[in-house]
Parts: C-alpha cells; sequence; structure tokens
C-alpha cells in the first residue's frame, strides 16, 4: 500500500552548530527508518515522524538575515555558511499512538523517531496478546543543519539570498540523492519612512529539501525586521510566519493500512 503523508510544522528553535551532521545522521538512519515507517499505517505514522516535520521547518527558515539595513543601491555579494539547529525536546520524544483493537485502550504513550525503545503494551482481554510501539531511531538531543548561502543586493532597496546544495547518490555508502534549493528576497522599507529611527525590512523566502525518494520538506516564510547599528553592534529582531510541509512516501506492510 503506497502512502504519501504530509504535516504541518508550527515549532520554531534555532542555533549555530556544525554543518553537516544533519545529512550524515539522516541517511544512515535511512535503513531502519524505512524498515520502521513500512510497518506504519497513515494512523500511527504522523506522530511518530511529527517532530522531525516540527525541526526541519524550523531548521529551514533561519539564518537569512542578521540585520534589517538594505541600501537602496551599491552592488553587493556575500558568500556565508549558515549553520543552525533544533532542540529536541522531551516531549518531542514520546506520542499518544493508537492501539490495535482488541487490547481495551485506545492510545497509548511511545517512542518517536527521536525516541527510545516502543512501549510494549499487553491486552486486558487476552494477556498472551502484546504489541509494541516502533523503537526511534535518531538518538540525539539537537537536529542540526547547516548551508551555503549567497547574498546579491542591491537594487532599489532590494536583496535576494540563494541556497543550493546537490549531493549525488552514492551507491557505494547507501547515500541516497539529496537536494537543498532555498530563495529569500527582502525589500527596505525604511527608505520609504523619512527620519526613521530604525532599519525596516520585509521578507520572502522559501525552502525545499529533499532526501532521494523517502523525505520531502517545502516551506515558505513572511518576515518583518528590525535592526539597529551601533559601530560595530548590531541590534535587531523581528516576527516572521512560517509554513513547513513533510511528505513521506513509502509502502505499508501493514495489512490494516488503507490508501
Amino acid at each position: 500500500m503506497h502512502l504519501l503523508r504530509k504535516f504541518t510544522t508550527v515549532v520554531r528553535r534555532s542555533c549555530i552548530v556544525l554543518p553537516l551532521f544533519l545529512c550524515v545522521t539522516i541517511t544512515h538512519a535511512e535503513s531502519d527508518l524505512e524498515k520502521i515507517l513500512r510497518q506504519q499505517n497513515s494512523e500511527t505514522v504522523t506522530g511518530y515522524v511529527q517532530p522531525i516535520a516540527d525541526l526541519f521547518g524550523a531548521n529551514m527558515h533561519s539564518g537569512f538575515n542578521h540585520t534589517a539595513r538594505i541600501p537602496q543601491s551599491g552592488f553587493n555579494f556575500k558568500f556565508e555558511i549558515i549553520g543552525m539547529a533544533g532542540l529536541v525536546s522531551d516531549d518531542q520524544q514520546t506520542y499518544r499512538a493508537k492501539a490495535p483493537a482488541g487490547f481495551g485502550v485506545t492510545d497509548f504513550q511511545t517512542a518517536t523517531v527521536f525516541g527510545g525503545k516502543g512501549t510494549l503494551i499487553t491486552s486486558q482481554v487476552d494477556t498472551s496478546l502484546k504489541y509494541r510501539g516502533s523503537d526511534g531511531v535518531l538518538s540525539t538531543t539537537i537536529f542540526p543543519f547547516a548551508t551555503p548561502q549567497i547574498t546579491i543586493g542591491h537594487l532599489y532597496g532590494t536583496e535576494v539570498q540563494l541556497r543550493y546544495v546537490p549531493i549525488p547518490e552514492i551507491s557505494s555508502a547507501k547515500l541516497p540523492k539529496i537536494t537543498l534549493f532555498g530563495i529569500g528576497v527582502r525589500h527596505s522599507i525604511s527608505q520609504y519612512i523619512e527620519g526613521s529611527p530604525l532599519d525596516l525590512a520585509f521578507g520572502f523566502l522559501y525552502n525545499s529539501f529533499t532526501i532521494g525518494d523517502l523525505i520531502t520538506v517545502k516551506g515558505y516564510g513572511l518576515a518583518l525586521q528590525a535592526s539597529k547599528e551601533f559601530s560595530v553592534l548590531v541590534l535587531y529582531g523581528g516576527v516572521q510566519y512560517e509554513k513547513s510541509t513533510l511528505t513521506i512516501s513509502f509502502t505499508s506492510t501493514d495489512p490494516t493500512a488503507t490508501s
């Protein structure tokens, strides 16, 4: 049974960490992850992988800017390596899974993809009947991510950020093809406000990330940013609306799975 599931992320946490750990972690765990996914159906898989959707989406929308100051004109080119990471909280290591019929309970708490051993439950009707939730496959309390980023500007107070990482399939290492693409556009608002004490900017960003045919993450963000420069010090902040969708494609061996 072929399943395509989508999950929306609303969590945002980020900090700077060493790059490339994410790709290594996901691809090394891919065989175990695929084995576990094949045992899931559309009702159980959502809670199991939801933390990946949350943390992927939060990471991808981080690091696009460090200031709201955008000159109205003049050529600018900047290359950076942007690192970010999501902290895996305690409540992202477990979830309430639906119990199979005949166990006398509707659901039970067990491990997510970031958890430990799956919980074993026993039927209240027939004690010889037991069921265990899936084990976690990513043993970490931090979910890091890194990407190169190019910034190009400025035209009428506008600049563009680009992210692109193509990693071809490496059959000998059993690593699937990995592709990241991101684009951000920011425009200065303070240029229209004479005597503005703060630099203000509005931005739109879009990201996509794929790991083989297994995982696809796409998302966008809308941001309003403000900053103030003091010699070598820049104070900045803002508000940002984000939405991300994670799609996992797999073949289920669960006999109760539906399309």
